[in-house]
């Protein structure tokens, strides 16, 4: 994978990044908002349920004093009725019911006010008796002085249990007049029950206590196939006498009238969505500062990624161009020291005094070819440049003729082996640049080496075909194990610097490896030595 190609993807990876953890911030804030607005409908909603409820009792309070003398009447006719004929004509007693608070509790009493008349005196006695239940009425009854058996009896008949129960227990007929009293208001209009301004005073002070926006509208609908606005002609200013397009909360507003016709009570914000803003105004401005910061921090990242690039790019290019320049001169010299070492070039007498300075020159400058092919190889490998010329190479072949190589270079204190497992075959590579990286592998294993070079090349065909190059060299400290193979880079050596290079050659190794899609690996222990495994996978058979 190439360089451009990997800050491509770096570049592609980081903004997807940002893009998700922007588009995560813009999801939490909705969620927020989404969450804080439900709040506002569930206070606001908690609100208009006290109003309702606090309009309705007044409703109900209201019907109650309508109904109020009729049942007072009534009850006293029916009272009055039931004992009707128990008295004798100079004998009255009033009897009514009525409600005591004993113990903080209400019970209810029946208040009796017998009176008696002396016909001769022409005068008479009158007492109040509180009577709680039945049984003590009839007893005070049974037990009233001057009561004749005529009247006793009558009263034994009148106060048989079915009737005292009648007279303590008006609640069906409470329950009647109540209902013939909303019966009654029936068609009475909304604007005569509802009472616009007492409204919109309970609407604020409950509201208040819920912490909402002071700023609000409300309106009374009348229910149908389309609920219609109720006007009214005396309004406050926060009535709002026109049907509002924004959504707002309602409640039915006397929800206990079964009767009538349904009123709807519909409050809404003008600035709600300002209001929920503000309450989460705090995260929108961190979440807001994180997306300038992401933001950001990936513009100055891909802006120094690809001024790095750019600068990569451009020594890429200088060392091309120089290396380059390098050649013409080099192959100059060359030519140049190929003719001083031609005897009819130059005179006898001068000829065995020059030669060695004349094998010096052609030396260095062989040195000097190999280092500029080198970094020219390293700068096109950067570039992704390299264009591999892949044909069946008999890789066997090559590895024996770059032993011979080395060795010729270096007879002395050099001893490599090679070791063929399998049945060899054929594979499809690039032949000048596998032959590299074979020679480039055999030179480290004897540059690194402290005195004999005992190398050990072992070729391995199998499913995949594993070639090893193993040193008895000073091995490779375990923290630079993953850096061997960056370009420029050399392990230290501390004050040793008989070892000569620019760290070009794993670097270049590494990449020819990649480009043939073959995985390299490395063992090393210090002072122990190294072992480089280049496996060469199926499909690059």
């Amino acid at each position: 994978m190439d360089n451009k190609f990997r800050i491509n993807i770096l570049s592609l990876s980081a903004g997807l990044i940002v893009f998700g953890l922007v588009f995560y911030e813009f999801v939490q804030l909705f969620m927020l908002y989404e969450k804080n607005k439900a709040q506002v409908e569930k206070l606001c909603t908690r609100a208009l349920d006290r109003v309702t409820f606090r309009i309705d009792n007044k409703d109900y309070d209201r019907h109650i004093n309508l109904s109020q003398e009729d049942i007072s009447d009534l009850y006293r006719k029916i009272l009055e009725s039931e004992f009707e004929g128990v008295f004798s004509e100079n004998d009255s007693i009033n009897i009514k019911d009525t409600t005591i608070v004993v113990d903080q509790t209400l019970e209810p009493f029946i208040v009796v006010k017998p009176s008696v008349i002396d016909s001769l005196a022409k005068d008479s006695v009158k007492n109040i008796v509180l009577i709680q239940e039945a049984t003590e009425l009839k007893d005070f009854l049974f037990g009233a002085k001057g009561m004749d058996k005529k009247s006793k009896s009558r009263l034994e008949i009148h106060l048989d249990l079915k009737v005292i129960q009648h007279i303590l227990d008006k609640d069906k007929l409470v329950e009647k007049l109540i209902k013939q009293a909303i019966t009654d208001n029936k068609n009475r209009s909304p604007q005569e029950r509802v009472n616009v301004r007492t409204l919109a005073t309970l609407l604020k002070e409950e509201l208040d206590k819920e912490e909402l926006p002071d700023d609000f509208r409300f309106n009374v609908l009348k229910e149908g196939k389309k609920r219609e606005l109720i006007r009214f002609q005396e309004i406050p200013s926060n009535y709002s006498n026109e049907l509002n397009s924004k959504k707002g909360y309602s409640r039915i507003l006397f929800p206990s009238d079964k009767v009538n016709q349904k009123l709807w009570l519909t409050v809404y914000f003008p600035d709600e969505r300002a209001f929920i803003l503000r309450e989460i105004q705090a995260y929108i401005l961190v979440t807001f500062f994180l997306i300038v910061l992401m933001i950001s921090t990936l513009y100055f990242l891909l802006k120094t990624i690809l001024d790095q690039r750019h600068i990569s790019e451009m020594k890429s290019d200088f060392i091309s161009n120089m290396t380059h320049e390098f050649k013409t001169p080099i192959s100059t010299i060359s030519l140049a020291c190929q003719a001083l070492k031609d005897k009819d070039m130059v005179s006898e007498e001068i000829y065995p005094a020059i030669q060695p300075f004349v094998s010096m020159i052609s030396d260095e400058n062989k040195r000097l070819e190999n280092l500029v092919e080198g970094i020219l190889r390293s700068a096109v490998l950067n570039k992704g440049d390299v264009i591999l010329r892949k044909e069946d190479i008999n890789i066997q072949e090559i590895i024996s003729r770059q032993i011979e190589i080395i060795l010729f270079k270096k007879k002395e204190n050099t001893e490599i082996e090679l070791i063929v497992e399998g049945t060899p075959r054929l594979v499809n590579a690039d032949k000048l640049h596998f032959t590299n990286v074979i020679g480039n592998l055999l030179d480290n294993a004897v540059k690194y080496s402290t005195q004999t070079a005992h190398i050990r090349i072992k070729i391995e065909y199998n499913k995949s075909i594993f070639i090893s190059v193993k040193d008895r060299g000073i091995g490779i400290a375990k923290e630079h194990l993953t850096k061997i193979f960056d370009n420029l880079y050399r392990v230290p050596t501390g004050n040793i610097h008989n070892v000569k290079g620019f760290g070009l050659g794993l670097s270049y190794v590494k990449a020819i490896c990649d480009a043939h899609r073959w995985s390299l690996s490395v063992k090393s222990e210090e002072q122990r030595g190294s072992e480089f495994i280049i496996e060469i996978k199926q499909h690059g058979n």
